[in-house]
């Protein structure tokens, strides 16, 4: 499994969520960004955890954040609280689990064995490039064959 490949089909799968008219598209990105344009969608941060590696079976856990302006307080809010819902064109979860494939498939395009999200936290205000973002973090464990070709 590579780390990098996994982090790019996670952008690619929240690229599908479908905003509210006259939103500007959801930006995404694979990787941290030292700066964005909001509503974005980033799969970040990466921990590997050795003690729960079976064999030849990686896991990682990867963290995502999604982010909204802070220009309207309240429609920043909102837009978040959108992008958090369980299901629906506007959310970034039921966008990811899409991305499972069908039993007995791998996971994001082949990238891994499978993923699921494990958490969605950090509600709050994020620091990117001196702004201040609403946004959430969306937790991300995945598995592979421990190999990264």
């Amino acid at each position: 499994m590579y780390v990098a490949l996994v982090r790019q089909r996670l952008a690619a799968a929240a690229a599908t969520v479908v905003l509210p008219a006259g939103l500007p598209k959801l930006q995404t990105f694979g990787y941290v960004p030292a700066d964005i344009d909001p509503p974005c969608f980033y799969a970040g941060e990466a921990e590997y955890n050795p003690l729960t590696d079976f064999g030849a079976t990686d896991t990682v856990t990867i963290t995502c954040r999604v982010l909204t302006s802070t220009v309207d307080d309240e429609a920043g809010q909102l837009l978040l609280d959108q992008l958090l819902r369980r299901t629906g064109p506007t959310s970034v979860r039921a966008a990811l689990e899409r991305a499972r494939g069908a039993p007995g498939q791998h996971a994001l395009d082949g990238a891994c064995d499978d993923f699921v999200v494990t958490r969605i936290a950090g509600y709050r205000l994020y620091r990117v490039a001196d702004r201040a973002h609403f946004g959430a973090e969306i937790t991300v464990k995945a598995v592979g064959d421990g190999t990264e070709d």
